[in-house]
């Protein structure tokens, strides 16, 4: 009777155990997610590891396995020579907070689905391919990402805009191409970037305003400028791309003056070598062109213009009226006579003296007018009227043959000389009248 109660408690803790030993300390759930990434991994030689979602992770001494109470918090392998894959079930550690599978031989396509909760991502040194799936879109606790030395060969997916505790990831030594997607800018806890020996274009113009304290984009076809607040940090290194060399264009409104480009930048040069622009060139680069010089500088270029085709189409004019005004003026003082002064000669002498001598020299004389006609031809005008009045004038006509044979067929010893209209020559009729 003295030793029941010993025996019932013995009875006790035995079925105590073996209730523990049925249903096992861990959540069937990380049981069966653990169960699958054991077997995508091809059932390597793990201590404690059982596979078909068998055992107790939690209860057991599984190696690399942390749980805190019934759940599956940490999973720790680095350098285990492990292969295959990562399997489809990651998604079901509902409390994994930290991942490190890095330095192995993990290959395939990076997974769809991801823990919902981590926090820690290592998977770097290992053979995986693809990209960033969309699931990353919701891993806001995510503070750690490292999938550096794969064989990720797409461009960087638009998937950060929820990485907003993001410290530190490092993309490097992949294959990825493309430019860097707008969600970057997202990153505000980002202190530590490693993006170098890649294929990545464009500029970094969506890193210019994060609180990046080490960077390493080296070896990859970056182009454009450096924003200037990455020229000052403690770590950058920026060689073997194609950073713009000349000045840089003028800030857009509302941000900071971009920075001088980075000299000799193929030698991965770091912060020490660049100085920040100077507050007082920050205020002259934003503040000079306002809005409203740039209206008085375009005015004043559209006045300027008028006023050039006011000049131009003055000149114009003044000139066509004394073009004008000298064509008339031949026209009133060189009736049948040379406008310019004769070639003076013998010849000339002897005909100027001849028609001087000729009481029927009608040189510079025009025909008279015959004032019958005259009176016939006016038409009545009213006192007052501003009408014009018509007027006919009689003229000798004289036919081609006449003049040829006045003229000696327009010989040149008949020439008087040569004006604006044409040349001026002596002509002696049949009459004995002598013209010119």
């Amino acid at each position: 009777m003295e030793k029941l109660p010993v025996l019932i408690c013995v009875l006790m803790m035995t079925l105590s155990s073996l209730l523990s030993f049925t249903h096992g300390l861990t959540d069937p759930q990380d049981v069966s997610a653990i169960g699958v990434l054991y077997a995508s991994l091809n059932s390597p030689q793990l201590t404690g590891w059982k596979g078909s979602g068998g055992g107790d992770p939690c209860g057991e001494s599984w190696v690399g396995v942390t749980c805190t109470g019934s759940s599956i918090t940490s999973i720790k392998l680095p350098g285990r020579n492990l292969g295959g894959s990562l399997g489809y079930a990651l998604d079901k550690f509902a409390s994994l907070v930290t991942l490190d599978l890095s330095n192995n031989q993990i290959g395939h396509s990076f997974p769809y689905q991801m823990p919902p909760v981590i926090q820690e991502l290592y998977l770097n040194n290992n053979q995986l391919t693809g990209g960033l799936p969309y699931s990353f879109t919701s891993l806001s606790t995510l503070t750690h990402l490292n999938l550096g030395n794969n064989q990720l060969h797409t461009q960087i997916s638009d998937v950060l805009q929820s990485l907003v505790n993001l410290l530190s990831m490092d993309l490097s030594n992949n294959e990825l191409i493309g430019k860097l997607p707008q969600s970057f800018t997202s990153l505000k806890s980002l202190n530590t970037l490693n993006l170098e020996n890649n294929q990545l274009t464009g500029n970094i113009d969506v890193l210019g305003h994060l609180p990046l304290q080490n960077v390493d984009i080296q070896n990859n076809q970056f182009s454009g400028w450096i924003p200037s607040n990455l020229l000052n940090i403690p770590n950058l290194r920026s060689g073997g791309n194609q950073f713009s060399t000349s000045p840089a264009p003028p800030s857009p409104p509302f941000t900071n003056a971009p920075p001088s480009p980075l000299q000799g930048s193929g030698n991965g040069s770091n912060s020490g070598s660049h100085s920040p622009p100077s507050a007082t060139g920050q205020g002259q680069s934003k503040n000079f062109w306002t809005g409203g010089k740039i209206a008085g500088i375009a005015v004043a270029c559209l006045l300027g213009l008028v006023a050039a085709g006011l000049i131009l189409a003055f000149l114009l004019w003044k000139k066509r009226a004394e073009t004008d005004d000298e064509e008339k003026q031949v026209e009133r003082t060189s009736w049948l006579a040379p406008a310019v002064a004769p070639v003076k000669g013998p010849q000339w002498e002897k005909s100027e003296k001849k028609l001087r001598d000729s009481p029927e020299n009608v040189l510079l004389k025009p025909p008279p007018f015959e004032k019958s006609k005259l009176q016939g031809e006016r038409s009545p005008v009213k006192s007052g009227s501003n009408k014009s009045i018509k007027i006919s004038m009689a003229a000798t006509t004289f036919s081609v043959a006449d003049l040829q044979v006045a003229t000696s067929s327009f010989g040149q010893e008949n020439l008087i000389g040569e004006g604006s209209l044409g040349r001026v020559y002596r002509g002696e009729l049949q009459t004995g009248k002598v013209l010119a």
